[in-house]
């Protein structure tokens, strides 16, 4: 008798937690519901259960909490929500009619558009921190594990490579992505938002993984010393120092058209030469003419190095590709990953002319992307 009070005090306990946060919930859900009419009214309930249930976040913190509800992971679940209460009202379901309209609502919405709202997940093992019954979360963790698409300004590589630009690496898993889309063609829900979403995931799992891929030796920066860094460079072919080793030759190229180089050479001609010239003056032994001779073969290397330079340019140049297979994929792959932020509409084409770009360069893209762009349009739909 008494462990069935103790259980059902429990669940009583539970109950009003469960309420408490309900109302938590909806007072922090309040401008979102106030602007959007398919939240209101007989759906506000379903909604505050089914979406406010599925915060990650549950903390006491309510600053932490609507950075959540502000977020890409929640606006998917409202929009999924909406569309079913769209689909229920069409088909004359209201909430009211018992049962029905709360199984479909489980089984139809939840399962597709928590799938959806969890394949952004932020899978860089230093980013995951627990947002469950957890302390030490902090903004940045809420953000991470919420925000679904990265948003890097150019160039990205600057901002994800190295010790610091690690920290900021978001990751998104490839197959999580891949699965997610397919259970979505195999649904009867199409919108040209998560069509546009799962392209842009889809997209940053390559690109964002392939810059932080090749750029793995910069975490070492200029420590040539490193174990770890000695191994990427030993043989000059391991793909992870590929990137520093051709930003290595591009800066050299800078400094020859700057001519800084030509100054450099210029100096160590001139102290030579003076120096030769000086000794030749200082000791009896040394002609004069020893002295002037120097002076003259080093400028005449000089000027020879400074030729050899600038036809050495000249052929990278018109060979960037061959040169710098990494920096020119790396430059095509931030072309396309500004092209699908682009504001909306965004034509359907542009984005294949962008993709057909990263193929011919030799990119493996994921082929979720081009399954999304078919769907469209057979969808007869040409504008995003």
């Amino acid at each position: 008798m008494e462990k069935s009070d103790n259980e059902h005090e429990r669940i009583e306990q539970l109950q009003n937690l469960w309420a408490q946060e309900k109302i938590r919930h909806k007072r922090l859900f309040r401008r979102i519901i106030s602007n959007n009419k398919e939240l209101q009214g007989e759906w506000q309930e379903y909604f505050l259960d089914s979406v406010g249930g599925q915060m990650l976040y549950d903390g006491d913190k309510d600053g932490f909490l609507t950075i959540e509800i502000n977020s890409k992971r929640t606006w998917v679940l409202i929009h999924f929500f909406k569309m079913v209460v769209k689909k229920y009202e069409d088909m004359g379901v209201a909430p009211e009619y018992g049962t029905y309209g709360v199984v479909n609502l489980s089984n139809e919405y939840m399962g597709l558009a928590l799938k959806i709202a969890d394949c952004g997940y932020n899978r860089f093992k230093g980013n995951h921190k627990n947002l469950y019954e957890n302390n030490t979360v902090t903004e940045l963790d809420i953000q991470r594990q919420t925000q679904m698409i990265s948003n890097y300004k150019h160039p990205i590589k600057s901002q994800i490579t190295g010790k610091e630009g690690t920290k900021n690496q978001s990751l998104t898993d490839t197959d999580m992505v891949q699965d997610a889309l397919i259970s979505y063609l195999e649904s009867d829900f199409r919108d040209v938002e998560i069509d546009r979403l799962l392209l842009t995931l889809l997209a940053d799992s390559e690109i964002v993984g392939y810059i932080a891929d090749v750029g793995k030796s910069k975490f070492w920066g200029n420590d040539a010393k490193d174990p770890l860094k000695k191994f990427f460079f030993e043989d000059g072919k391991h793909p992870h120092g590929k990137l520093e080793r051709e930003e290595l030759i591009l800066s050299k190229i800078k400094d020859v058209n700057s001519g800084r180089s030509s100054l450099i050479g210029f100096l160590q001609y001139a102290s030579i030469s003076g120096a030769a010239v000086l000794f030749s003056f200082l000791l009896d032994f040394i002609p004069i003419n020893f002295g002037i001779g120097v002076s003259v073969i080093m400028f005449v290397f000089w000027l020879y190095s400074i030729n050899s330079s600038k036809k050495g340019i000249l052929e990278i140049s018109s060979n960037r590709e061959k040169y710098f297979p990494i920096i020119t994929m790396i430059s095509k792959m931030e072309d396309f990953y500004f092209v699908i932020r682009q504001d909306s509409p965004l034509s359907v084409s542009s984005i294949k002319k962008e993709l057909n770009i990263l193929d011919n360069a030799g990119a493996t893209m994921p082929s979720g992307i081009m399954v999304i762009l078919e769907d469209l349009e057979e969808r007869g739909i040409k504008w995003i």
